[in-house]
Parts: structure tokens; C-alpha cells; sequence
């Protein structure tokens, strides 16, 4: 339910954000357009304090849209467009309290600074061969850091799904965030206990587990 409130309130403010870029664009606009843009090359994994300095802009937007369509009736009613725009406002407020109580504001935990993250990339250049294939959430992070190739996970029903890709790509290790609650996380590390007899665990620190998948015997003694 809430990703179709979620869909019509993003398509209100779609449609509030074309209007407003084709009758009276604004500094706003453009704001919104490269700061979009700026985040989309960043690997953020969803994280909603990103989202942060856009979205008034995107409420407003919202009610922009709204009106244009209360606007487009024949036979308006004031009384009408104000209940629409007060449901709208519930709708909004209702959808996004949840998103922000789960919300984590404290330091950013993630990035290539971090140490955890370091030693995780030093041990990966000092204990893996170089033709390894290592499944990580931040692949191309990984590749430009430690030379190796790597590719990214997913959340999928049932974990045997993704358990057959990452056999399928040949995958030598798999890379687990310990911390994270997204759900591609989450059934990562499921996916790792259930397989458990598969892997052989070769590192760990405070953020990641490192786990190398068990060749078969017979490929093993060649």
C-alpha cells in the first residue's frame, strides 16, 4: 500500500516539477535537477538522509501537481480542493513517518575511509589471487581498490536464486556487511548460514566478513 501512496505522490510531483519548468522555472529547478544528478553517481544504497535537502521541494511539487488537477475541473469547489489538498497532506505525512523513523542519523558509516574498510582491501590485495570474483555491495569500490573483479548482490525469494548466480559468475568469495538491515543484506547473510557447509570463513573485522566458496572435490585435485 504504501508504495503506490509512495508512486502517486511521486508522479504529483512529477508533474508539479514539468510544470513549473515549463511556465516559470525558478533557481529551485535547476537545484533540484543537478543535485539529483550529483547523487546518482554516488553508490548511497538508498540511504534517505541523502534525500534530505530536496525533499520540501518535493512536498511542494506534490501540492503544485495536485492543484494543476483540481484546477483542470469544470465545476470546482473550493471545498472540494481544500479536502484534497489536506488529504494530501495526511497521505504525505503519513507515508514518510515511518521512512523517517527508521531513518539513522547518526555519523555515515560507510565509506572508503573508514578503516574497516581499509583492511578489508589490503587483506583482499594481500590473500586473494587475482582472477578471483568476489561478491560485494560496492563492486566497482572494491575493483578500483584491490584489482579485482566483483559483482554485486541482490534481494531476491528464495535465496537458492541467488545462491545459483553467484555460482553461475564463477564467484571465488563472498563479502558480507555485518551491520547493514537492507534487505539485500540481510538475505545475504541468511543466504551464508544456509550454505554454510559451501564456505569457509578467511577474515573478519568489526564491518565484514570475507567467505571463499569450497571448490568441488574433483576440480579441487586438478
Amino acid at each position: 500500500c504504501r508504495f503506490y501512496v509512495s508512486l502517486g505522490v511521486a508522479a504529483l510531483a512529477m508533474l508539479g516539477y514539468v510544470l513549473r519548468l515549463l511556465e516559470r522555472p525558478t533557481i529551485f529547478e535547476l537545484f533540484v535537477l543537478l543535485y539529483l544528478l550529483s547523487i546518482s553517481a554516488w553508490p548511497f544504497d538508498g540511504e534517505m538522509r541523502f534525500l534530505v535537502p530536496v525533499l520540501p521541494l518535493y512536498i511542494a511539487y506534490a501540492y503544485s501537481g495536485v492543484s494543476r488537477l483540481t484546477h483542470l475541473r469544470q465545476h470546482r469547489s473550493g471545498a472540494i480542493d481544500r479536502a484534497l489538498v489536506g488529504g494530501l497532506t495526511i497521505v504525505i505525512f503519513a507515508s514518510y513517518l515511518g521512512d523517517y523513523s527508521r531513518v539513522e542519523w547518526g555519523p555515515i558509516r560507510e565509506g572508503i575511509d573508514k578503516a574497516e574498510t581499509r583492511e578489508l582491501f589490503e587483506y583482499i590485495k594481500a590473500s586473494t589471487e587475482r582472477s578471483s570474483i568476489l561478491v560485494f555491495r560496492k563492486p566497482r569500490a572494491l575493483s578500483l581498490y584491490t584489482d579485482r573483479s566483483a559483482s554485486v548482490y541482490h534481494s531476491v525469494d528464495p535465496d537458492a536464486d541467488l545462491w545459483k548466480y553467484i555460482k553461475s559468475i564463477g564467484a571465488t568469495y563472498i563479502i558480507v556487511r555485518e551491520f547493514d538491515e537492507e534487505e539485500a543484506d540481510l538475505g545475504l547473510r541468511r543466504l551464508v548460514r544456509y550454505y554454510a557447509t559451501e564456505l569457509e570463513a578467511t577474515y573478519v573485522n568489526a564491518d565484514f566478513s570475507v567467505y571463499r566458496l569450497k571448490q568441488p572435490r574433483n576440480q579441487a585435485l586438478r
